[in-house]
């Protein structure tokens, strides 16, 4: 019986796709066996992965573990004190890159930070050989043709969902970049509708968003993480560790907001989503 290597793509969704390219990467380059990607429906994306990208010819897609052995499968990687589904956790992935490895007949792998081995090429290649769904590819077509879209638009993530603080920047740098730039049109996306319509009305004839059906949404008051949150029914503060609800919907929004921004000239950012436009763009 062929290994197999079962990748937790877990989090959110510029999350999960490190998870998978860190998967692949050790399956290419070591392990070499059959992969099956673990993608569940969860509040941080809501989204099956056949909802965003058609089925891949050389991965088994799964929603659910129900179906499988997990005692088969040695997790090596982390998360085991955030979710507790995932455990034990048997090692780290850094050990697992080694040419005189002896590894178990099937390994499990949960692991969003991308390795220090992995070439900027070699991510952009693993996330271009997901194939976007007719729907998803035909909204980008459209808003970019619609709003003359291309490689000199400016294109800007605002980041709000945690703030000015971690990944955000403040209003007025983004307003500062925009008047830098006075001869060309400029994308915005943001997790948050108000964000955009800010800068809608600032710059009306050289501001182009793309209104989302569905917006990232906070489960509880308090930040996007380790939100301090009451519990009644055990009358104790407790810490929600990933305070986001991305819907569905949302996710897909998500992706088109990535693929157009991939379209235009933006710097790539600590943030998971700007990086996966990044590794999208055509070089």
């Amino acid at each position: 019986m062929e290994n197999k290597l079962l990748i937790y793509a877990v989090g959110g969704m510029g999350n999960r796709f490190n998870s998978i390219i860190n998967g692949m990467y050790l399956n290419d380059i070591y392990f070499k066996g059959e992969i099956i990607l673990y993608w569940p429906n969860e509040e941080t994306c809501d989204c099956k992965f056949t909802d965003l990208f058609e089925s891949p010819t050389n991965i088994t897609v799964i929603n659910t573990l129900d179906n499988l052995n997990m005692d088969l499968f040695p997790i090596y990687g982390k998360y085991s004190d955030t979710r507790p589904e995932v455990t034990p956790v048997v090692g780290g992935f850094e050990g697992l890159m080694k040419d005189n490895m002896q590894y178990p007949n099937n390994i499990a792998t949960v692991t969003d930070t991308p390795h220090r081995n992995i070439s900027e090429e070699y991510k952009s290649k693993i996330l271009k050989t997901f194939i976007p769904i007719k729907h998803i590819k035909d909204e980008v077509n459209i808003f970019c043709k619609n709003n003359n879209i291309n490689s000199k638009t400016l294109g800007l993530h605002i980041r709000r969902t945690d703030g000015q603080s971690l990944l955000g920047k403040t209003d007025s740098h983004f307003e500062n970049k925009i008047k830098d730039n006075p001869k060309t049109n400029i994308f915005i996306c943001s997790d948050d509708y108000q964000t955009e319509i800010h800068f809608k009305s600032l710059f009306i004839d050289k501001v182009f968003f793309r209104e989302k059906k569905s917006y990232t949404e906070k489960i509880h008051k308090g930040p996007w993480n380790n939100a301090r949150v009451f519990d009644k029914e055990i009358n104790k503060e407790t810490v929600v560790k990933f305070n986001v609800k991305i819907s569905k919907q949302a996710v897909i929004d998500g992706l088109i907001d990535i693929l157009i921004l991939s379209k235009t000239n933006f710097n790539k950012s600590k943030s998971t989503f700007c990086q996966t436009a990044w590794y999208l763009k055509e070089k």
